[in-house]
């Protein structure tokens, strides 16, 4: 798809990181999965149903939007700790997106970059500076932290486009007026993405490649 942009015309760039930046949204269904272990299959395979279809919310929003009061603070817990302790290690572990190195050569030091991602903040922060990522970005943001209030904040000093792959990232961004790209290989929510692209003519890519690609014609 035509960009119709022109590449000066935005100063910054914001990534998701899951499906984005990093091939990690399936691990994370798994390590989910291996966390639920005790619950019932059924139950397993909806709480998994649910988490790929609200991709961009933290985990711990997930776990009491879908359990509600029927789970306790004490099991909560203990399902956040086997996951969090998966997401530690599949995080410097994982492959990076199709063309992330292209990205980052074209853009790095061009534009200013961000992370902007559901997953907690600090173990993300920990996972980049840990893989060697950090220095190209100029801020990478997560829970608890809302991705409106970021976006928000960082228009303030940027013209910025947000590259995201779920429903959340696309209305989080029409809240606060950003411009969206679905980047659509590794999503989770492909149907309801293309959909949304039609209705709101959101420009898609299949990867960092022909995004970057795209980009930099114009």
């Amino acid at each position: 798809m035509n960009l119709q942009i022109k590449h000066d015309g935005f100063d910054a760039i914001v990534l998701d990181c899951d499906g984005v930046l990093l091939d990690t949204n399936n691990l994370k269904s798994q390590a989910f999965r291996k966390s639920l272990k005790l619950y019932p299959e059924q139950t397993i395979n909806a709480f998994i149903s649910y988490h790929e279809k609200n991709n961009g919310i933290s985990r711990l929003k997930k776990l009491e939007n879908f359990f509600g009061e029927t789970i306790s603070k004490k099991d909560t817990n203990e399902i956040l700790s086997s996951y969090n302790k998966l997401c530690e290690k599949l995080y410097l572990n994982c492959k990076t997106s199709k063309g992330y190195k292209y990205f980052i050569q074209s853009f790095f030091k061009k534009k200013k970059l961000f992370v902007l991602s559901g997953s907690d903040e600090n173990e993300l922060k920990e996972a980049f500076q840990k893989r060697e990522f950090s220095n190209f970005f100029e801020g990478i943001y997560g829970a608890p932290q809302k991705k409106t209030d970021v976006l928000n904040f960082l228009s303030k000093n940027h013209k910025i486009i947000f590259l995201g792959d779920s429903s959340h990232d696309f209305w989080s961004a029409k809240k606060t007026n950003t411009f969206f790209i679905f980047i659509r290989s590794l999503s989770q929510e492909k149907n309801t993405l293309d959909k949304l692209s039609k209705k709101y003519s959101i420009p898609i890519f299949n990867n960092l490649i022909e995004f970057t690609t795209e980009f930099i014609k114009h």
